[in-house]
This record gives structure tokens, C-alpha cells and sequence, in this order.
């Protein structure tokens, strides 16, 4: 059986980071939660994600941020990104750089079994113990 595969969860709200990543687990995904896209990066740098879930609006460092340094991390480039954010088809959605690998745009809220499909669906592991994707 291969290992899990590694996700990062850049996401500003606690309790959401902490039911995303949560439900990730459960799912056999190894998930590594950051507060902003400075932990994220500082993750990244440490671990070589196979998936990063990122909200766009966090305080500090945002998702735009990180994205917008990628491209100076060439091992970071070929990472898929699964852009989470309320703010994704709103006069308030940033601009995305377009070297990055953006694999999905997903509009907040979405519940925890729409955010298990999407990742499945990006990663396409096979499935798992229980037929969970792992």
C-alpha cells in the first residue's frame, strides 16, 4: 500500500482548519495544518506537500501571498493548489499568478464530504481501508 499522501491546510479560522484536517485524516491523507501562507510556505519548505488546500484572505501573509512567491520555489511549483475562499466570482477575488498549479477554485462554505471529493478527485489515490481514498 502506498504511504498517505501529504496535504497542507492554510485556513485563517481555527475550527475550520481543524475539521477540514480532521476530516482529512479520516479520509488516510496526512494533513499539516498552517494559520496563514507563512506557515503554509514554512510547512512546504520542510515537506513537499502532494496537495495544498488554501484559503485566499488570511491576516499576516495570505494565500495570495503565497502564491505570489511560489514561483521562487521551483519544487513548490508542480504542487496542486485547491483554492478554498469566500470570496472566489466577487469584486473582492484577488488576482491568482498563473504559473502556480491551481487544480480547483471551491466557493466557502463547503461541507466536509464536498471537501473529501475534491481532494479525492485532485489526488486520485486508491482507496483505502473502508473504500476511503487514502
Amino acid at each position: 500500500m502506498p504511504p498517505p499522501k501529504w496535504i497542507v491546510v492554510a485556513e485563517d479560522e481555527d475550527r475550520v482548519r481543524e475539521l477540514w484536517c480532521e476530516a482529512l485524516v479520516r479520509s488516510g491523507y496526512r494533513a499539516l495544518p498552517a494559520r496563514n501562507g507563512l506557515e503554509a510556505l514554512t510547512l512546504m519548505g520542510a515537506v513537499v506537500p502532494d496537495l495544498l488546500i488554501l484559503d485566499l484572505r488570511m491576516p499576516e501573509f495570505s494565500g495570495t501571498d503565497l502564491l505570489a512567491s511560489l514561483p521562487a520555489w521551483s519544487e513548490l511549483l508542480r504542487v496542486p493548489v485547491l483554492v478554498i475562499s469566500g470570496f472566489l466570482g466577487t469584486a473582492g477575488e484577488p488576482q491568482m499568478p498563473v504559473r502556480v498549479n491551481i487544480v480547483g477554485r471551491i466557493p466557502k462554505p463547503i461541507t466536509l464530504a464536498g471537501l473529501q471529493r475534491a481532494v479525492h478527485a485532485v489526488l486520485k489515490g486508491p482507496p483505502g481501508p473502508n473504500g476511503d481514498p487514502g
